[in-house]
């Protein structure tokens, strides 16, 4: 009997499923992903995504050095608030934020810049 790998299922292909899936192909154990959305975009509703400087941490431990440097290059810093809009981009609401928190020019997100400077090179 060979002792093979494992072969790994991952059902979700949110950002918890996709970030586990890197790290399971860079350690060379082979990964599938299943969604059941058939598309990126069949879900209406839109997302927002905050993430905290423990999960960019993570993010930049999992992902190929290529991946992070594209999240870095395409996410955004909302600054403070956040608006809620229709499909139709029909403004619904604001929510103010804290004005203390500052706004960066820095194209990347804030958790993203704090954990630059402190994590471990890809």
């Amino acid at each position: 009997m060979s002792a093979s790998k494992p072969r790994v299922l991952i059902i979700g292909a949110g950002i918890g499923g996709l970030c586990l899936a890197q790290g399971l192909r860079q350690a060379g154990v082979p990964v599938a992903v299943y969604e059941r959305d058939q598309a990126p975009d069949a879900r209406l509703q839109g997302y927002r995504l905050n993430i905290e400087p423990i999960g960019s941490r993570a993010l930049h431990d999992c992902l190929p050095g290529q991946l992070w440097d594209l999240l870095v290059r395409t996410a955004g810093d909302p600054g403070p608030g956040m608006n809620v809009f229709t499909q139709r981009m029909r403004h619904l609401m604001r929510e103010p934020g804290s004005r203390a928190r500052t706004r960066s020019t820095a194209p990347m997100p804030s958790a993203a810049r704090r954990c630059a400077g402190s994590c471990s090179p890809a």
